[in-house]
């Protein structure tokens, strides 16, 4: 077993106790000899720590080098990933950041203390069908509206240039 799957299999268990998970993903190809380069193995593979239950939202993610040393590929903000991609880190390293990152995880994931309420914004009402009846009176309505184009596009399907075209009450096109 190489360094990235052993640090796979230690980290799973310190990982799901601080509210994240750690996955292996890709896989480990041959890449055969070119006119340029001599054939080698690529290992594709990411170790990715993210919180539980967001796969799509990774703090850390880990790859293996060709001398079997794990380094960060990718940190959890962008300018972090600037300044620490390509660095060795050790076990101690990656459990250090877990606990360091553990409330980050619970929060991402849903699982921390529950937040202060925010100000609520507007919301809108949520549409009802027309009674029954009403939707005569809707198709039967007109309304003039300024088209996307503003009267620039001649060959447009909506209002032919003119700049405005009609809808029904129900905001179909006449």
């Amino acid at each position: 077993m190489d360094a990235i799957a052993m640090l796979h299999q230690h980290l799973t268990a310190v990982a799901a106790q601080h509210g994240m998970e750690a996955t292996l993903h890709g896989h480990k190809h041959w890449v055969p000899a070119t006119t340029d380069e001599s054939a080698y193995w690529d290992d594709g593979r990411l170790l990715k720590l993210t919180p539980a239950g967001v796969p799509s939202r990774p703090l850390l993610e880990l790859e293996q080098d060709g001398q079997g040393v794990v380094r960060i590929y990718k940190h959890r903000e962008s300018d972090l990933t600037a300044a620490f991609k390509g660095r060795a880190v050790t076990f101690d390293w990656v459990v250090a950041f877990i606990a360091a990152n553990a409330d980050a995880a619970r929060r991402l994931s849903g699982r921390g203390a529950p937040s202060e309420p925010r100000e609520r914004t507007h919301v809108l009402p949520t549409p009802t069908a027309p009674a029954a009846g009403s939707w005569e009176i809707l198709q039967a309505e007109r309304h003039q509206v300024a088209c996307a184009c503003q009267g620039r596009n001649d060959a447009c399907a909506r209002c032919d240039g003119r700049g405005t075209y009609q809808v029904d009450g129900l905001g179909n096109p006449v």
